[in-house]
């Protein structure tokens, strides 16, 4: 395949050029319009109703937009409804259309079932959530916390028309330029955050810090020497794409220089981000990129990532320092840290989470206790005790949520689908790094749910819909960009 399809195709169609457009667009005119509740309020009514005439002229085309707007929309926050938010208003209306028109006009219910064991689990698993909802209020959860805790679960109904429709090739180049912008937008973002910190131009607990931190739910620290983390709830979805782009040049692909550009965008991002959750996601991940492949080839892209992230980080703390260091002492700082939980807030924190959560656990092992579950600890920086429904223990927060029952119905689909795509590679032995990748992906999920709650994360449960929606298929899906090996 010429080298000049991807870049046709994706990287310079005017299509992709579009979304990257519309990435810095939704920004802009969310930061401008944050505290005008009744201008967001018209340009959400005014976009659901676009949204239903679309979809009733092409639900290919509204699906694509739903999908737009969770990749190019961050939080998905940026714009409300009085307090609802865009996206969640956009699959709340995709789903009633789909079941109206499926079943009021085309009569039928075909488009409503697939037949396999997953998806026999994941009704399972609605009715465990549906359950642990309703437990949630009963316990006496605040209500909010209840729904925000739903509404994660939600984006599993995003299977049915990723199995129905990803088979258009349409919709398989249109979601590849939005994964496209979706990777240059989150690194230019990040790279802008980090420059308007880092330069002063704005501060902690200035405007646009607080847009940045209740509008788009990002965190930002001042690590000292002028280096501000950004973190941002959509740089969960970067991780798994990292290690598939990584999977895919290990077997030198033909448009790999493409891949590799991607690749820095992702490491820049990371870097900026410098989470400990997605670090250790990305290095579990890149061991599970041997399997199948060669080991040398193996070798030399993991340097070769090794050597840019080395390269980013250093150039980033010297830049920022003014020249003072090169981020030595924080990249230890980060490490020693996961060693000795005292030496940092964070780490500090999860550890003293930990008795509550086992107490919680044992009050209702086998149910849970409802969903928007609290748990309190003593915060020794401010000397009070603080309630939080942010646990970081991602298995334990099943556990303390929806129950050891649910949490083995939630396993469950997790080792289908890992056995669905040792299926695949065993069995599609000419595209085995685009699953491998996905493997990788999924494993580096799975670890990162150790700290954080990757698993039902809204990001994290699009991509094992993905991850699902493919292995179903008896056939190879993306064959357009994929090629065989």
């Amino acid at each position: 395949m010429p080298q000049t399809f991807i870049s046709e195709k994706i990287c310079f169609h005017k299509e992709t050029v579009l979304y990257i457009l519309t990435f810095i667009g939704l920004r802009i005119f969310s930061y401008l319009f944050t505290s005008h509740d009744i201008l967001q309020a018209i340009f959400c009514f005014v976009s659901i109703m676009l949204f239903g005439l679309l979809y009733f002229k092409n639900e290919e085309y509204a699906f694509l937009l739903l999908l737009g707007e969770l990749l190019l929309g961050g939080s998905g926050h940026l714009f409300e409804f009085f307090g609802l938010s865009l996206r969640l208003l956009l699959l709340i209306c995709f789903s009633l259309l789909w079941f109206l028109h499926h079943t009021l006009f085309l009569k039928t219910i075909k488009k409503f079932y697939i037949p396999h064991h997953i998806f026999h689990l994941l009704i399972a698993l609605s009715f465990i959530v549906f359950f642990s909802f309703f437990n949630g209020l009963q316990s006496g959860h605040i209500p909010h916390n209840v729904i925000s805790d739903t509404i994660p679960y939600v984006y599993f109904t995003f299977l049915l028309p990723f199995y129905f429709l990803l088979h258009n090739v349409h919709t398989q180049h249109s979601l590849l330029r939005l994964v496209v912008a979706f990777i240059v937008g989150s690194s230019l973002f990040s790279v802008f955050n980090f420059v308007m910190f880092s330069s002063g131009a704005t501060v902690i607990q200035g405007p646009y810090y607080l847009w940045l931190r209740w509008v788009n739910l990002a965190k930002i620290t001042d690590m000292g020497e002028g280096f501000f983390r950004i973190v941002l709830p959509e740089h969960f979805l970067l991780i798994p794409i990292a290690l598939l782009l990584m999977s895919l040049l290990i077997t030198k692909m033909r448009h790999s220089k493409f891949f590799i550009f991607l690749l820095i965008l992702i490491l820049l991002t990371t870097i900026i981000d410098l989470s400990r959750t997605l670090l250790l996601g990305l290095g579990i991940g890149s061991f599970v990129l041997l399997y199948r492949h060669n080991v040398l080839s193996w070798v030399k892209i993991m340097l070769f990532t090794l050597l840019i992230s080395f390269i980013l980080f250093v150039s980033i703390n010297f830049t920022a320092s003014q020249g003072k260091t090169f981020g030595f002492d924080l990249f230890t700082t980060r490490v020693t840290s996961l060693i000795n939980p005292d030496t940092e807030r964070s780490t500090k924190t999860r550890m003293a989470l930990l008795p509550d959560i086992w107490a919680q656990i044992e009050t209702s092992p086998l149910f849970g206790n409802g969903l928007g579950a609290e748990v309190t600890y003593f915060d020794t920086y401010e000397s009070k005790e603080i309630a939080t429904t942010q646990l970081d223990w991602g298995y334990f927060e099943l556990l303390v949520e929806i129950g050891i029952f649910g949490a083995f119905i939630y396993l469950s689909v997790i080792i289908l689908t890992l056995l669905g795509l040792l299926h695949k590679i065993k069995n599609h032995i000419l595209h085995k790094s685009f699953y491998v990748g996905l493997l990788s992906g999924f494993v580096s999920l799975l670890f990162m749910n150790i700290t954080s709650p990757a698993l039902f994360h809204v990001f994290g449960v699009f991509f094992i819909v993905i991850i699902i929606s493919i292995i179903m298929r008896p056939y190879h899906l993306l064959d357009a960009f994929f090629p065989p090996e």
